[in-house]
Protein backbone atom coordinates (compact mmCIF):
# COMPACT_ATOMS: atom_id res chain seq x y z
CA UNK A 1 0.00 0.00 0.00
CA UNK A 2 1.53 3.32 -1.02
CA UNK A 3 1.32 6.63 0.85
CA UNK A 4 -1.67 7.85 -1.18
CA UNK A 5 -3.64 4.69 -0.35
CA UNK A 6 -2.74 5.01 3.35
CA UNK A 7 -3.98 8.60 3.44
CA UNK A 8 -7.21 7.64 1.67
CA UNK A 9 -7.71 4.71 4.06
CA UNK A 10 -7.17 7.01 7.03
CA UNK A 11 -9.74 9.52 5.71
CA UNK A 12 -12.25 6.70 5.17
CA UNK A 13 -11.86 5.46 8.75
CA UNK A 14 -12.01 8.97 10.14
CA UNK A 15 -15.29 9.52 8.28
CA UNK A 16 -16.66 6.21 9.57
CA UNK A 17 -15.76 7.07 13.17
CA UNK A 18 -17.49 10.45 12.83
CA UNK A 19 -20.56 8.82 11.27
CA UNK A 20 -20.69 6.31 14.13
CA UNK A 21 -20.54 9.08 16.75
CA UNK A 22 -23.51 10.92 15.27
CA UNK A 23 -25.50 7.84 14.21
CA UNK A 24 -26.99 7.07 17.61
CA UNK A 25 -26.70 3.37 16.77
CA UNK A 26 -25.06 0.74 18.90
CA UNK A 27 -21.55 -0.14 17.84
CA UNK A 28 -22.63 -3.63 16.80
CA UNK A 29 -25.47 -2.33 14.63
CA UNK A 30 -23.34 0.39 13.05
CA UNK A 31 -20.61 -2.14 12.22
CA UNK A 32 -23.12 -4.54 10.66
CA UNK A 33 -24.63 -1.75 8.57
CA UNK A 34 -21.20 -0.61 7.35
CA UNK A 35 -19.57 -4.02 6.97
CA UNK A 36 -16.74 -3.35 9.44
CA UNK A 37 -15.59 -5.20 12.54
CA UNK A 38 -16.13 -3.63 15.98
CA UNK A 39 -12.47 -4.02 16.95
CA UNK A 40 -11.46 -2.08 13.83
CA UNK A 41 -13.85 0.75 14.67
CA UNK A 42 -12.51 0.81 18.26
CA UNK A 43 -8.92 0.91 17.03
CA UNK A 44 -9.47 3.88 14.73
CA UNK A 45 -11.71 5.71 17.21
CA UNK A 46 -8.91 5.53 19.80
CA UNK A 47 -6.28 6.47 17.24
CA UNK A 48 -8.13 9.62 16.15
CA UNK A 49 -9.04 10.50 19.74
CA UNK A 50 -5.35 10.51 20.72
CA UNK A 51 -4.36 12.65 17.72
CA UNK A 52 -6.96 15.30 18.48
CA UNK A 53 -6.26 15.41 22.21
CA UNK A 54 -4.41 18.57 23.18
CA UNK A 55 -2.47 19.60 26.23
CA UNK A 56 -3.85 23.10 26.51
CA UNK A 57 -5.47 24.42 29.64
CA UNK A 58 -9.13 25.35 29.47
CA UNK A 59 -9.63 29.10 29.43
CA UNK A 60 -12.48 30.43 31.53
CA UNK A 61 -13.72 33.96 30.94
CA UNK A 62 -12.92 36.20 33.89
CA UNK A 63 -16.60 37.01 34.36
CA UNK A 64 -17.34 33.33 35.10
CA UNK A 65 -14.43 32.75 37.46
CA UNK A 66 -15.07 32.42 41.15
CA UNK A 67 -12.51 33.66 43.59
CA UNK A 68 -11.03 30.93 45.82
CA UNK A 69 -10.70 33.56 48.56
CA UNK A 70 -13.82 34.16 50.57
CA UNK A 71 -14.39 37.43 52.33
CA UNK A 72 -13.75 36.87 56.03
CA UNK A 73 -14.36 40.28 57.47
CA UNK A 74 -16.91 42.87 56.60
CA UNK A 75 -14.30 45.65 56.86
CA UNK A 76 -11.17 46.11 54.76
CA UNK A 77 -7.85 44.79 56.07
CA UNK A 78 -4.88 47.13 56.12
CA UNK A 79 -2.26 45.74 53.67
CA UNK A 80 0.65 46.90 55.86
CA UNK A 81 -0.76 45.14 58.90
CA UNK A 82 -1.39 42.00 56.84
CA UNK A 83 2.21 42.00 55.53
CA UNK A 84 3.62 42.28 59.06
CA UNK A 85 1.27 39.58 60.33
CA UNK A 86 2.23 37.15 57.56
CA UNK A 87 5.94 37.86 58.03
CA UNK A 88 5.66 37.04 61.73
CA UNK A 89 3.56 33.99 61.06
CA UNK A 90 6.09 32.53 58.58
CA UNK A 91 8.99 33.37 60.91
CA UNK A 92 7.44 31.17 63.62
CA UNK A 93 6.91 28.15 61.39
Amino acid sequence: MDKKDLIENCKTWKDLVEQYKISGKSQVQFCKDNNVKPHQLNYYAQKFKQKTKNNFAKVVPESKMQSPIKKVASHPIDPTWLAIFLKELYARS
